[in-house]
């Protein structure tokens, strides 16, 4: 007893020490137990997101090589279409005709044989997508411009209406935007003379504006799209101008507008888009005269001669439309005008030489909410002025940048008998199209459709002081012009 009492007394924590002992590996057993299950489901976890790793590259794979992706059409920079022994109208117009994202080139000529033709061309192939023959009979003219409307035979694209007049005699006809065939039958109309035409958009309408030296007519796009069709044809979101509406008498289709008969005769008649909606540019022999087509109140008024070419819109300053307006000022000689459309303030001017029968001006929206204005014409540095030789013709562009330069881009010596200027994509691909051959009239020739991406011309262009600036040199200019970028306004 007196052994275990002193062994006792000796090592008195050998008891707790020993339990405490065992439950230590007691604990370290469990914290091993529970690692162990920890890892295990670390590993399962591991595997999971490898596995949805693989099945996500596995599709991505899939859709990358197994599905083939749409390509996006690559544009040409320069193309040319050729034909022979034909007579282009003056008639050059760009839209999406089949609804594919990318402008199409419209134009129509006469060929040796007697027919017409109208093409379609897509503008990234250079290749021809419908060609449609038609007799318009003799001495018709077609009308520019083209007019893309709604689609009435529900095909699920938009469809073309095309108007062609002699005389007093207007036809119209509507063609598929996607075959090209004709839709219903052909349209005629009757006018008191050679009849011209503007597309407006009214809030909720659209009417279409002849206008005669003397007189107007409007048709709503529902009376022509019926007509040709042969019943009656319901488009969506359309509804009548009560107040237009009051002013057409449906017998004649005259419209009877006091505010503008009293301008006399009519040689131009331009939309010009206001806050909500269309306003109407009446253009005679001594001024140009902008109406407010919701009350048909004179908003101003501006005095032009001899206009030489249809107004035109673009942006002089950011947002803010402008009015180009080519009159001539003495034999073989032009000024070009851009005018604020809500004032008719002049915003810029400039004197050029011009050959009977020059094209009209373009314009192609920037990034920085203004123009690019192109213009035709043979410009003459004060000084060096010549009237014995015919002008030239050059192709130049303005920006209102630099509103001291110009960029000469080209000379041409074929005749040209239309040009028009666009953004063959969203945003994108700037150029211009020319449409040269014989004259309406003449002999049959050669005839040829030229697209040509403006930045080329750019490149190799001619810088023109308007005025010289100290601290401008003509490469910095040539180059900020030829990187300036473009953007679709809608």
């Amino acid at each position: 007893m007196d052994n275990k009492d002193s062994e006792a007394e000796i090592h008195p924590l050998k008891t707790e020490d020993v339990k405490a002992q065992e439950n230590h590996e007691h604990f370290v057993e469990r914290r091993i137990v529970k690692s162990s299950g920890l890892s295990r489901l670390s590993r399962w976890r591991t595997a999971a997101f490898f596995i949805s790793l693989f099945l996500c590259l596995v599709i991505v794979f899939a859709f990358s090589f197994i599905i083939p992706c749409p390509e996006r059409p690559v544009s040409e920079r320069t193309w040319f279409q050729y034909y022979n022994s034909a007579v282009p109208y003056p008639f050059l117009a760009i839209e999406d005709v089949n609804a594919d994202k990318v402008q199409d080139v419209l134009f129509a000529f006469k060929s040796s044989n007697g027919s017409s033709s109208f093409n379609v061309s897509c503008l990234d192939e250079g290749e021809v997508l419908w060609r449609q023959s038609h007799d318009f009979g003799a001495n018709y003219t077609v009308l520019t411009p083209l007019s893309v409307i709604p689609d009435v035979d529900e095909d699920g694209v938009q469809d073309l209406i095309i108007f062609i007049t002699k005389g007093a005699q207007v036809k119209f006809f509507i063609h598929s935007g996607k075959t090209g065939q004709q839709v219903g039958s052909t349209g005629s109309l009757s006018m008191d003379g050679n009849a011209r035409y503007v597309t407006l958009h009214l809030h909720s309408s659209s009417y279409f504006l002849f206008y005669t030296e003397k007189s107007l007519y409007a048709y709503s796009l529902k009376d022509l799209c019926s007509a040709a069709v042969g019943r009656e044809v319901k488009l969506s979101d359309f509804q009548l101008d009560s107040l237009w509406e009051k002013h057409i008498d449906h017998a004649t289709h005259r419209l009877e507008l006091l505010s503008l008969l009293s301008f006399g005769d009519i040689h131009y008649l331009a939309k010009v888009p206001g806050h909500s909606r269309d306003n109407i540019l009446v253009v005679n022999s001594e001024m140009a005269t902008l109406i407010n087509t919701k009350d048909l109140h004179v908003m101003w008024t501006l005095n032009v001669s001899r206009l030489l070419s249809e107004p035109l819109l673009g942006y002089y300053k950011p947002d803010d439309h402008g009015i180009i307006l080519e009159s001539e000022i003495g034999p073989n000689r032009k000024k070009i005008m851009i005018v604020e459309s809500e004032s008719g303030a002049v915003q810029w001017e400039l004197k050029l030489n011009s050959r009977a029968g020059s094209p009209g001006p373009a314009t192609l929206p920037t990034a920085d909410h203004r123009s690019a204005f192109l213009m035709w014409g043979d410009y003459q540095e004060p000084g060096n002025e010549t009237t014995h030789r015919a002008p030239l013709q050059k192709l130049y562009l303005f920006h209102p940048s630099y509103t001291h330069v110009l960029l000469e881009l080209r000379n041409s010596t074929d005749q040209i008998i239309a040009f028009t200027a666009a953004l063959f994509e969203r945003s994108r691909h700037a150029c211009y199209v020319l449409l040269r051959g014989p004259q309406p009239g003449e002999e049959p020739g050669p005839v040829s459709l030229m697209k040509r991406k403006l930045k080329e011309d750019v490149s190799v262009s001619r810088v023109i002081w308007l005025h010289y600036m100290a601290g401008d040199e003509e490469q910095h200019i040539r180059d900020r012009l030829y990187r300036m970028r473009f953007q679709s306004r809608d």
